[in-house]
């Protein structure tokens, strides 16, 4: 390398941002020392910059807490479970179960509603080469209309499992214990698992990403809704869509019937 003192700021700049990792005590301390204040304050972002990396590499650690437990009991095949879509006024609830057999660095794993839509994207397609196995279950609106959200959700939750192609022997669930899907394996429920248990926040993700599929192409199917930017969910947008083309086929009459007693009076 050349000596830091002979680089421009700009250079130094350019030689941080290709090491990709962490740098030696000398350059640090070179950096630190460097008489130019440029030179000095991206010392001071580098440094920020790793103890950011590290806090995230350790809550990331912490989020395996629950499955190594589980595996250290002798659960060799444990499943996360989560689900998207039981707010939205159209479109299918979505469940997810993701296993892991080892815990797996995977920078960035959280709750999917802490995540951008870009980020939540990235982590799918990791989460799909990393993971064991990984099932989904898709329950239409109309189920949702005829069994209840909570008993729709479950069942997406089952057919997620059942989707799976290998047989865990431990269930991890996002939720309360009335969240908890019929299984012919133990299972767990989880109060803010997705934030908690790697596995439950990797499965967060896979269901909200395929659910979000799905919205953007019915977006194409019933144009002038939104679909594809509000993914259902209750918005002004979707509102006023609602009320001036009516509902869809894809519509939850049950949420609707909610909708427009709340809203009786304003439209």
């Amino acid at each position: 390398m050349s000596s830091i003192a002979a680089m421009t700021v700009a250079e130094v700049n350019a030689w941080l941002a290709g090491k990709q990792g962490e740098i030696s005590a000398d350059d640090l301390a070179s950096l630190r020392q460097d008489q130019r204040k440029g030179v000095r304050q991206l010392a001071e972002r580098y440094e920020l910059n790793q103890a950011r990396a590290q806090a995230e590499r350790q809550r990331v650690a912490r989020m395996w807490r629950l499955e190594e437990k589980a595996w250290a009991a002798g659960y060799e095949l444990v499943a996360g479970i989560d689900e998207a879509g039981c707010g939205p006024l159209a479109g299918p609830v979505v469940a997810a179960a993701v296993v892991f057999t080892q815990a797996k660095p995977i920078i960035g794993l959280n709750d999917s509603k802490q995540l951008s839509e870009t980020k939540r994207e990235q982590l799918y397609a990791i989460i799909k080469n990393e993971a064991a196995a990984v099932g989904v279950g898709i329950i239409s609106n109309q189920e949702v209309d005829r069994l209840n959200i909570l008993q729709a959700a479950k069942l997406a939750m089952q057919q997620a499992v059942q989707a799976l192609p290998l047989v865990p022997n431990l269930a991890l669930v996002d939720g309360n214990q009335a969240r908890l899907p019929n299984l012919s394996l133990p299972c767990r429920a989880i109060l803010d698992g997705d934030a908690l248990s790697a596995s439950i926040a990797a499965a967060s993700i896979i269901a909200k990403v395929t659910r979000d599929q799905l919205m953007a192409e019915l977006d194409t199917v019933y144009p002038g809704y939104g679909f594809g930017q509000h993914k259902g969910y209750p918005s002004r947008e979707h509102y006023a869509a609602l009320h001036q083309l009516g509902p869809t086929p894809v519509h939850r009459q049950t949420f609707l019937r909610k909708f427009y007693e709340a809203n009786r009076d304003e439209h």
